[in-house]
């Protein structure tokens, strides 16, 4: 299987409270304690509506689809884009308009 590095993004700033959520959630199989998804910080480390993501997948789509479920599941957040690498640029074509 293929690794995928993007970053979801949120509709809003995600809390200190639901950082905290995501930062010790009990499990260990879940992409925040193992170092598969991080946030993302802004300058003089803001909060941030951004969480990057490293998945391995068979494909970028289902690499998202396994994201995405992992953050509704650990929080109240809304996933709105996701931004992907330009080395991953030619496997979205035809799925999404690429900007």
């Amino acid at each position: 299987m293929r690794k995928w590095e993007f970053t979801v993004v949120m509709d809003r700033d995600i809390t200190a409270s639901e950082e905290h959520t995501l930062n010790y959630w009990p499990s260990d199989d879940v992409m925040f304690v193992d170092g598969r998804m991080s946030l993302v910080h802004g300058p003089d480390d803001l909060r941030s509506l951004e969480l990057w993501c490293n998945v391995e997948a068979p494909t970028l789509l289902d690499a998202v689809c396994q994201a995405v479920a992992e953050i509704r599941k650990a929080a109240d957040l809304h996933p709105v884009r996701v931004k992907v690498d330009e080395e991953h640029r030619a496997d979205v074509e035809g799925i999404v308009r690429v900007e």
